[in-house]
């Protein structure tokens, strides 16, 4: 697939098949993504793969957490201005498409639940990195992580495969940290679900929207 196509044809998949991910595809997948550029060429990443009955427990504790209502680790900041506009866009057509109406509480949080269960995806990707070097460089730490998961959506396209960058498997770090056995040294940085997409699911037909270069550009001569 040529770059610019993927680019522009990666989208968040919300719904996968049960098919497992060969592991030589998935090695495959992240042998590409360890090209990505990092700062002094630190390359500070460190990839979990989580599958099988393991992945199934870290579900069980998600949606344990969110139906009893336990504060997450970092709250998130909201959003206002044009970004609270293009989340409350993207949200208003998720739901057009599940036709899922506004006042249907038990429908809503029972999608919530399966961003818990990361959309029935066979695998889950953690990405990790040194706790004393995020603490010391925070924002190249950040940018770095960007960069590799990033690479990991564009090269799973290649294998025909499917991701989705997930807050959800960051809301509760510490009590994933621990079931994963990663040292306290490491942080979680990054999260995301992959697989087979189920193009099947009306999700999947979801596109959003983007900025036009003309409004996102400043040019200066």
């Amino acid at each position: 697939m040529e770059v610019i196509d993927a680019i522009k044809s990666r989208i968040s998949v919300r719904c996968y098949k049960p098919d497992p991910i060969p592991r030589d595809i998935m090695t495959k997948v992240l042998d590409v993504a360890r090209f990505s550029p990092s700062g002094t060429n630190t390359q500070p990443w460190e990839f979990y793969v989580v599958t099988g009955k393991t992945l199934e427990n870290i579900k069980s504790i998600g949606v344990k957490n969110i139906a009893e209502g336990v504060a997450i680790d970092e709250p998130a900041v909201p959003y206002s201005g044009d970004f609270r506009r293009r989340q409350v866009a993207l949200g208003i057509e998720m739901f057009r498409i599940m036709g899922i109406q506004r006042e249907d509480k038990k429908r809503r949080e029972e999608w919530v639940l399966e961003g818990m269960r990361f959309f029935g995806a066979p695998a889950v990707i953690w990405i990790c990195l040194d706790k004393a070097y995020y603490q010391e460089r925070r924002d190249i730490a950040l940018v770095n992580i960007g960069v590799v998961t990033y690479a990991i959506t564009l090269a799973a396209l290649e294998f025909k495969l499917g991701t989705c960058i997930q807050f959800q498997g960051l809301m509760y770090a510490r009590e994933v940290q621990k079931a994963l056995n990663i040292p306290e040294t490491k942080h979680l940085a990054s999260c995301l679900s992959i697989g087979y997409p189920d193009w099947n699911a009306p999700i999947n037909s979801l596109r959003s929207e983007r900025e036009s270069v003309e409004k996102l550009t400043t040019w200066i001569d």
